[in-house]
């Protein structure tokens, strides 16, 4: 994969911290600085799509049938899995 290369200021800690971490886990600062990234915006999308979840359903909340229909399918399938040998200690 070709890389485009930026340039990214950090203060002195920041880089000194970096230093650090790349040492111990024998990885270039460049390879941390892309799984950060990396991890930031998967982060950012995961909660957006969460922001979304939740939009739809301060729009288009649950009837009290589909929350009735929930609780009591929760509640048999409790049951159920109680006897599993799974469950068990």
């Amino acid at each position: 994969m070709r890389y485009k290369i930026i340039q990214v200021p950090v203060d002195r800690d920041l880089l000194e911290a970096l230093n650090k971490v790349s040492r111990e886990q024998a990885k270039s600062r460049s390879a941390l600085i892309r799984e950060a990234c990396a991890k930031y915006i998967a982060t950012a999308e995961k909660e957006e799509r969460i922001r979304q979840y939740v939009d739809g359903y301060r729009r288009v909340p649950e009837t009290q049938d589909e929350l009735d229909f929930a609780e009591s399918s929760a509640g048999a399938l409790a049951e159920l899995l109680a006897d599993d040998a799974w469950n068990e200690e």
